[in-house]
């Protein structure tokens, strides 16, 4: 019930997802006078090697600011008389005002940390993986269409049935399932959406039924319905000069060990063909078990 809508964690492990190709440059490299640091957040943050007409920090400002439902939170927040101040200092809310922000955070799977994962790591994903003329910032206002129709038709709702199972239990509550592979799946629906792909459809569902829930609500008509409804319609491409951006590199999942990133047949003709599949998942492994032994 606090207004706070997220936390630095997930910042962070959204930054590993837009820069994990860049792990030793950027991720695990130690910069030892200011010229270096200068020079390496004008790289990765400021802008971004293979997203250099959006850049790491556009995203993460475009992603929490101006994208729905985001936007309504801080509206909803200006509306009930909240005014949020610089941490550390302490917030004291109404009873009211904290009943509604409850009330809010459980309305939707954006409004948890969970969901945003989820959300963001198949953005960025659906982003480095599209050829290098598409991603402009027409881009991030194609996808926005997306997520608003989902939104809007009530698609990322927390009680909508496809959640359940999956990263919501169907208790009362709806408490958000935070272990398990159900995130993961639910990155790779959420891509599968945003490509408008039928590849690899049928084996989700499989291993959601077999790996998560048997319970899981997803089938192929929902599924093809949702491509239909939710895909990101790609903006009019941009040329891009030789000089302007390195040499193209796939952006893989390393959980996606039986598809390896065939597109599908709406979208073969934009997409980046897979060249370093054995690499990305050396450098993912690497780093994840990092992870666990720095939690």
């Amino acid at each position: 019930s606090d207004p706070y809508l997220t936390t630095i964690d997930l910042i962070s492990k959204c930054t590993v997802e837009l820069l994990i190709d860049y792990k030793k440059k950027a991720l695990k490299e130690t910069f030892n006078s200011p010229v270096d640091r200068e020079k390496a957040m004008k790289t990765y943050y400021m802008s971004h090697p293979k997203i250099p007409r959006i850049g790491t920090r556009k995203i993460f400002q475009w992603f929490f600011y101006e994208l729905q439902p985001f936007k309504d939170w801080f509206e909803q927040l200006e509306n009930w008389g909240i005014t949020i101040p610089a941490q550390p200092e302490e917030i004291k809310l109404k009873t009211s005002q904290k009943d509604n922000l409850k009330r809010l955070r459980e309305s939707n799977i954006l409004y948890t940390v969970l969901g945003q994962r989820i959300v963001f790591f198949a953005i960025a994903r659906f982003i480095l993986r599209v050829k290098a003329e598409y991603r402009i910032p027409e881009l991030l206002d194609s996808i926005s269409k997306s997520i608003s129709k989902m939104y809007s038709a009530g698609f990322l709702d927390r009680n909508a049935p496809h959640w359940k199972n999956v990263i919501v239990q169907p208790n009362e509550k709806l408490t958000m399932i935070t272990t398990g592979s159900g995130s993961d799946k639910c990155i790779e629906l959420f891509r599968m959406i945003f490509l408008n792909t039928s590849d690899g459809v049928q084996d989700l569902i499989r291993r959601a039924k077999e790996e998560v829930d048997n319970q899981v609500d997803w089938s192929m008509g929902d599924i093809a319905n949702w491509r239909k409804e939710f895909f990101v319609e790609l903006p009019e491409s941009h040329l891009i000069e030789e000089n302007e951006i390195d040499e193209e590199e796939i952006y893989v999942e390393a959980d996606d060990t039986t598809n390896k990133n065939v597109p599908g047949d709406n979208f073969q003709d934009y997409l980046t063909e897979s060249e370093e599949d054995e690499e990305y998942g050396e450098i993912l492994d690497e780093f994840e078990e990092d992870e666990e032994i720095d939690e």
